[in-house]
């Protein structure tokens, strides 16, 4: 079995918790081809999950493991799976495969770029519009000697589109729509999501409607 070592943020309560998990659920099904090492990483100040189920209780039981492992400095994993933003992506394993949501805009930062080259064998993204963020964007690199050369991701990008277990539906009290088409966006209220202006052009576009 190949040994490998995930570092990701898989106890946060977060996005990037959420496609860590189910990453982990992935390997899980895959045990007779993998030993899964994992390496939790805060993300912001979000909290932690903190359901006491069968996952949980694989995911502290892998967690232990390898800090005993790390400590003893005893795990020289084959390949590393690093779940975070792009510019902390590491090259720590003989095979290393990045794992990113991304970006909400057309291009990606330099940076994202470069750590990927430099530290990466494979990235992987959540959606098409991140595969094509990366593949459309194109920077320039400033030579000692004064020249610039253009750069753009090496590296094989493939999609993997994530899937999160579902939750039983639960009623919202006092929740009567008084229409019978209705719009649901579930979104973070930030300038980043541009929340206001998506609530804008939803009233402008259908302003006349029922």
């Amino acid at each position: 079995r190949k040994k490998i070592f995930v570092r990701a943020p898989c106890l946060s309560q977060s996005g990037y918790g959420e496609q860590s998990r189910f990453a982990l659920r992935a390997l899980r099904s895959h045990e007779s081809r993998f030993e899964i090492y994992i390496q939790p990483i805060p993300w912001g100040h979000t909290g932690w999950v903190w359901e006491n189920d069968d996952f949980r209780r694989w995911m502290d039981k892998r967690i232990l493991e390898t800090q005993l492992l790390l400590e003893k400095k005893a795990l020289n994993p084959d390949i590393s799976l690093q779940i975070t933003i792009p510019n902390e992506f590491q090259k720590i394993c003989p095979i290393n495969i990045g794992y990113t949501a991304g970006i909400e805009t057309d291009k990606v930062a330099p940076i994202w770029l470069q750590k990927a080259n430099d530290s990466l064998d494979k990235l992987l993204v959540v959606s098409n519009h991140a595969k094509d963020t990366y593949i459309n964007t194109q920077a320039t690199a400033q030579l000692p000697d004064g020249k610039t050369v253009p750069y753009k991701l090496e590296i094989p990008v493939d999609v993997v589109g994530e899937t999160t277990p579902r939750a039983p539906a639960e009623p919202i009290p006092d929740f009567e729509p008084t229409k019978d088409f209705n719009f649901l966006m579930i979104s973070q209220l930030s300038e980043r999501k541009n929340f206001a202006d998506a609530i804008t052009w939803w009233v402008e576009a259908f302003i006349d409607q029922e």
